[in-house]
């Protein structure tokens, strides 16, 4: 049980950085909304990894290589699969980047 409210704790870690840097990026910075995804998303990749590593799986002892590499192909296909729901939510229905992020 430790572990599972660890691992959700850095997930909600990485997903409240990702939302607050795509906001800043867009908002503020006036960065297209799908480039600040990506760059947002992999902030979130690596915040999510390394809490996930050391604090929630205590992960130190393995490779940190192999580790990352699946951690990247799991976040990676979901980083993709959301910018192009993204996308179609946006730029095709008209809604608020923001509920397309969701």
């Amino acid at each position: 049980m430790k572990t599972l409210v660890r691992c959700a704790g850095s997930s909600l870690a990485g997903v409240t950085l990702e939302f607050g840097l795509l906001s800043l990026l867009v908002s503020l910075l006036h960065v297209s909304y799908l480039a600040a995804a990506l760059v947002a998303g992999l902030a979130g990749f690596f915040v999510s990894f390394a809490l996930n590593r050391s604090w929630a799986f205590d992960g130190r002892s393995g490779s940190a290589v192999r580790q990352i590499f699946k951690h990247a192909v799991v976040v990676g296909g979901g980083i993709a699969l959301g910018m192009l729901l993204m996308w179609l939510q946006v730029a095709h229905l008209g809604l608020p980047y923001q509920i397309g992020w969701l």
